[in-house]
């Protein structure tokens, strides 16, 4: 079961490399953040350039997760323009144990973006609709999901795709706890979770905020505090079968 304190132990047992891989993050994330993107940004063409979701905690446990629990394949739903997508492929070079990941989504802006040398031998994207393509998707290891946020699409991958995790199996879900009130789709995860008697973790400081204050105490502590996405909500909500 995720807890604080096992993740709190997680980011010191891999403190060296979370240190080294943020700093890649960071000046991937400068090179696409530029004038030229920012203007994009505020046309709201997002698709023609890299637009971070993941805030800086939600981003460091996914990679902290994968670097502990070793999964050989990772299923992730969507990658929009790639930046959870680096995040996900670090962890899985780190651990240089032939781990792969299955990216789905409607459009291929991530393979735009993401590094080659990143990506070469450890990912696969499938363009289309992930209700038709992931019905062919391997048995995961990891279940990432930031896809469409309707409470349709949280019903069809709750009654397709969970039924699929296997026991001790992560699984990560964003756009949950943006506000007191969860999200349509939120609602429909932690209904699931409720019935199924299936705890959650969160560092979304919509929740009580504790989690959030210890992990970044910790961090200030392990000199990872420097900021690399301007947001800090972490509304992304974590749980194992």
């Amino acid at each position: 079961m995720l807890t604080t304190d096992s993740i709190l132990g997680l980011y010191r047992t891999f403190a060296a490399d979370l240190k080294t891989v943020r700093r890649q993050q960071y000046w991937f994330h400068r090179r696409h953040d530029n004038a030229v993107v920012r203007r994009l940004r505020k046309w709201r063409l997002r698709r023609f350039m890299l637009f971070p979701a993941l805030d800086d905690l939600e981003a460091e446990i996914t990679y902290l997760l994968i670097r502990a629990r070793r999964p050989k394949v990772i299923v992730e739903m969507s990658p929009n323009a790639g930046w959870s997508t680096t995040w996900i492929l670090s962890g899985l070079r780190d651990n240089a144990d032939g781990g792969q990941l299955w990216s789905y989504d409607v459009h291929d802006t991530s393979t735009k973006l993401v590094p080659k040398a990143l990506a070469q031998g450890r990912w696969h994207f499938v363009k289309g609709d992930a209700r038709e393509t992931t019905a062919k998707s391997p048995d995961f290891d990891y279940l990432f999901i930031d896809s469409d946020h309707s409470k349709e699409f949280a019903e069809w991958y709750v009654q397709s795709l969970f039924p699929r995790i296997r026991p001790g199996i992560p699984v990560s879900v964003h756009d949950v706890f943006h506000a007191a009130t969860p999200s349509q789709e939120g609602a429909v995860v932690l209904d699931w979770l409720r019935r199924k008697g299936v705890p959650f973790w969160t560092p979304s400081r919509q929740t009580s905020g504790e989690a959030a204050r210890h992990i970044r105490a910790e961090r200030e502590r392990l000199g990872l505090d420097y900021k690399i996405h301007h947001s800090d909500r972490n509304p992304m909500l974590f749980f194992e079968v």
